[in-house]
């Protein structure tokens, strides 16, 4: 592992442990399980995840689901090194905290929505995807910013109720009178 000086090894340490626990995750998924469970800052966290890129530790990968962070070999025998060198609690917090966290994770990965502005209209990009292929895809125009928000954190919860739905109904005849 390089040690540039820039961020403190244990910060780096723990940002691999973190990632070997979670799994593929986007670097915002990874900042905000560090933030929350850690005492790594933002500011290390961003200092540690570029000397790990730098040093092999980590690569990303650009999927259907966006950009993802891997944990190279480099990086699990930096871990298997040099591991007792992160206290004992802040592994065993990670290891308490990573299994919620890797469903809500799949969650986000497997369900994502986002907006976009598009010449004054606010475009939200509803997905459901199933082995890095779009199961289903959905863009609906919002009124306003807020409104695309909403949108977007709903999508989760009732992204297999509307799926379900839309299905139910394409598959059903129309009757005609």
């Amino acid at each position: 592992m390089v040690d540039s000086g820039r961020a403190d090894h244990r910060d780096r340490l723990t940002l691999l442990i973190a990632l070997e626990h979670l799994g593929n995750c986007t670097e915002l998924q990874l900042l905000r399980f560090i933030l929350e469970n850690t005492k790594v800052n933002q500011f290390n966290f961003y200092l540690s995840l570029a000397d790990l890129k730098d040093a092999g530790c980590i690569r990303e990968v650009t999927r259907l689901e966006g950009t993802l962070l891997v944990l190279t070999q480099a990086g699990r025998d930096s871990i298997s090194l040099f591991e007792p060198d992160v206290y004992g609690s802040v592994r065993e917090r990670i290891a308490l905290a990573a299994p919620a966290w890797r469903r809500r994770i799949q969650d986000e990965l497997q369900m994502p929505a986002d907006w976009e502005e598009v010449g004054g209209s606010y475009v939200v990009h509803l997905r459901i995807l199933e082995a890095e292929e779009a199961l289903f895809s959905l863009d609906i125009v919002a009124a306003d910013k807020e409104q695309a928000k909403l949108y977007c954190s709903q999508w989760k919860a009732r992204a297999s109720l509307i799926y379900r739905t839309i299905i139910e109904q394409l598959g059903t005849p129309v009757i005609k009178p």
